[in-house]
């Protein structure tokens, strides 16, 4: 049967799960008997070396001292302060008036708010922490069983609690709170992804990982410093807040007292933090040594345990998975526009596994050989972990077939409850369970999806240009030759699309640069009009003068008006292929299965792309300009902060995206109906595309406006021309051509 043709299958069915998902029914349940007999052995300890007892010595010294040394400057500017005020109040016998004031009061002002900025990440408010999954030993005993044998083994406490969430990661930390100081108390954090993707050694494996940090408990105490530290030298210097835009106003506005007193208070505010941050890269660099040991020591638990071959093959599995998220979370983005959200985002991250292509794989293999460790990183590169752990040629003493999902009674519920959690701990109130649907409903949507999308590139086999629609005419025409003579047609311009294929590719690559050029030219016009300089080069200039910008665009304008013929050419090939095959949908001897809905998906889907294309592919080729255009001003941003001319020419940039932005809103109008399941039915395309145009001082909204109306329009036109196309591949099909092959 035809692929786009095919039946759906139920969801839930077992067979098709497998055999299109990939995914094994599931597992019967590992007993906690099986799990203790699989532990065959003890893992041998090791004693440190000397040197590494002296490094940690010094990190410890370090760490100490950091925290000391900023105490003391913020002790310095409290005692200056003081000083002043009980020695210099003299001044008010020798000086009057508001220079008396300024003269006692001033340094007071200037010091204390020094004081302030050092002192307020002190009392900044923790992050929240996400929605926790709570499980205990009574849910899990097999799962409670394998971290008993691993603790053991590794010599690590055991912990108090586990947790499970939605991440790529698993974690065991000290739990907060008063009496975790004074008796250590572990949480481990397990990644459902990873129980999801992982066989029952490798899991095992990063169990052991996790908890042979806690085997080495002053090392592990010393490196909670480390990383407390170091977070908060990072708050100090790089954190900013009302505060920090407070004193950036205070600086620039009121008196002459109040302006040259607010910016004495930002140069010392910013060269206290310089030598803060000169702090952090101390203490950073004298740590990284420390933790990159902590890991390798961490991985011989791993390779001890489990086997440096399971360590090695764990570590690109993880990879792999980092890769999969990313496909699920795109997923995930395109559920959620039609206010959808799959039940399950391990499982999901489990099915995106087959969709990465070899080529992705060989890309993450050549990265994986090509990384080195830097001075400055806390865990060694990949490349040197496996072969680490491959030195060691451990064959392991933890055993057990299956996959990790097998150490859990019941994971699929255990994933949609956590899945659950997840979603609330983003949306809040917001979330609402009745939005969730069965994640290979979602897969299927996606894959579905990815099918129309290789039919279009078969149909209109040709690098696409956005601003270049496939001009359709209002109607599709009905087809007035006998079908034979409609056959020979359509061969014929299939013929004369790959005969020309070579050709439009070469013409699209230049003129995507001549794109590129003219929003070059543009920005510098824009910043010539107000008054700010540049190097002529960076703009692909000959001076920095209007004569140049526009010598430049008129160049432009004669390299588009040459290719212009022949890309037109081409697309009214892709634009007469598709309406003669819709056309012949009508004919009973061209007649496709389910040729009722196909007419009926033709009718509502080919008038919008045409409609959409007719109202609104002029207004986005402007508006995408004028993003282009302040994105470049914007590059010039960086040194220039202060250039009053910059600051013009980015106003007047914003300004006119502003203009751009309504104009494309009106353009598309409020009566063309988004064709597609969303969040709101019955949505306007307008809405869909770009529900509010942000304020024009807004510069920051405003090209993230543009970026989303881009995408969206974009995506939705060709999202529609990719179900035509497949309609246009089931004609052709019916008729004996087969797909036009399509470069991969």
């Amino acid at each position: 049967m035809d692929e786009f043709a095919r039946e759906p299958a139920e969801v839930g069915d077992p067979e098709h799960d497998e055999e299109v998902f990939g995914i094994e029914p599931d597992p019967v349940p590992f007993t906690p008997e099986q799990v203790r007999a699989a532990f065959r052995g003890a893992i041998p300890p090791k004693r440190l070396p000397a040197s590494y007892r002296l490094w940690t010595l010094v990190v410890a010294c370090v760490m100490v001292t950091l925290p000391l040394i900023y105490l003391a400057i913020v002790g310095f500017a409290v005692y200056a302060m003081y000083w002043h005020a009980t020695r210099n109040h003299v001044v008010f016998q020798s000086v009057r008036g508001k220079a008396a004031a300024v003269a006692y009061f001033g340094p007071l002002v200037v010091l204390g708010t020094v004081v302030l900025f050092l002192a307020k990440p002190l009392f900044a408010k923790r992050a929240e922490r996400g929605r926790r999954r709570s499980i205990g030993r009574d849910e899990e005993p097999a799962l409670f069983a394998l971290v008993d044998g691993v603790c053991k083994a590794v010599g690590a406490p055991l912990p108090v609690r586990i947790d499970v969430d939605c991440e790529v990661n698993a974690a065991a930390g000290a739990e907060r709170g008063l009496i975790s100081l004074l008796r250590r108390r572990l949480v481990l954090r397990i990644g459902l992804p990873l129980v999801a993707v992982f066989e029952a050694d490798q899991f095992a494996g990063v169990l052991a990982h996790e908890f042979g940090h806690f085997a080495q408990s002053a090392g592990m105490s010393l490196s909670r410093v480390i990383r407390s530290v170091n977070a908060w030298f990072a708050r100090v210097v790089y954190a900013r807040d009302e505060w920090d835009e407070a004193l950036v106003e205070w600086s620039k506005s009121g008196n002459l007292y109040t302006i040259i007193l607010g910016n004495l208070a930002r140069s010392l505010v910013w060269a206290t933090r310089g030598i803060l941050r000169g702090l952090m890269y101390v203490g950073h660099a004298v740590s990284c040594t420390m933790l990159r040991h902590m890991e390798f020591d961490a991985d011989r638990c791993e390779a001890l345990l489990t086997g440096s071959a399971t360590l090695a093959s764990r570590r690109r599995r993880v990879r792999v998975a980092l890769m999969a998220q990313g496909g699920a979370m795109s997923d995930v983005s395109e559920s959620w526009r039609a206010g959808r959200l799959p039940d399950d985002l391990p499982r999901l991250i489990e099915a995106n596994l087959p969709q990465i292509s070899d080529a992705a794989i060989r890309s993450l293999e050549d990265s994986l050989a090509a990384e080195k460790t830097g001075v400055f990183d806390t865990h060694p590169a990949d490349r040197d972990r496996i072969a680490a752990a491959l030195r060691i040629d451990a064959t392991g003493v933890f055993h057990l077939e299956g996959p990790a999902t097998a150490f859990f009674r019941d994971f699929e519920a255990l994933s949609r409850a956590a899945t659950a959690h997840h979603y609330r701990g983003l949306l809040g109130e917001g979330f609402e369970p009745e939005r969730l649907q069965p994640y290979r409903e979602v897969v299927r949507g996606v894959e579905d999806l990815q099918a129309d999308y290789k039919s279009f590139q078969r149909v209109c086999p040709a690098s696409p240009l956005f601003h270049r629609p496939i001009p359709l005419p209002a109607e599709p025409p009905s087809v007035a030759e006998e079908t034979d003579a409609a056959r020979e047609e359509l061969e014929r311009l299939r013929g004369e699309q790959a005969a020309a294929r070579g050709e439009h590719d070469a013409l699209a690559a230049a003129e995507r640069e001549a794109l590129g050029l003219r929003v070059s030219a543009q920005a510098a016009q824009a910043m010539l009009a107000a008054g700010f300089r540049f190097r002529p080069a960076d703009y692909g200039l000959t001076s920095v003068t209007d004569e140049a910008a526009r010598s430049a665009l008129d160049a432009i304008d004669r390299g588009v008006r040459e290719r212009s013929p022949a890309l037109d050419g081409y697309d009214q090939l892709c634009a007469r292929r598709m309406t003669l095959a819709l056309g012949l949908l009508d004919r009973d001897d061209a007649a496709i299965d389910e040729a009722e809905a196909a007419r009926a998906e033709v009718g509502a889907l080919y008038p919008f792309a045409s409609e959409l294309t007719a109202r609104a592919w002029p207004a986005l080729c402007a508006m995408l300009q004028a993003r282009g255009v302040l994105r470049s001003i914007l590059g010039s941003f960086e040194g220039n902060e202060r250039d009053d001319a910059l600051r013009r020419a980015i106003l007047a940039a914003a300004e006119d995206l502003h203009s751009r932005l309504g104009g494309l809103n009106a353009a598309i109008g409020d009566d063309l109906t988004y064709p597609f399941e969303a969040s709101r039915p019955g949505i306007s395309t307008a809405d869909h595309v770009l529900p509010v145009v942000p304020d024009e001082n807004d510069v920051g909204g405003l090209l993230q406006a543009a970026e989303q109306a881009g995408e969206r329009l974009h995506r939705t036109y060709i999202r529609a021309l990719s179900r035509l196309s497949a309609i246009v591949e089931r004609v052709e099909a019916r008729l004996g051509l087969p797909p036009l092959a399509m470069d991969e």
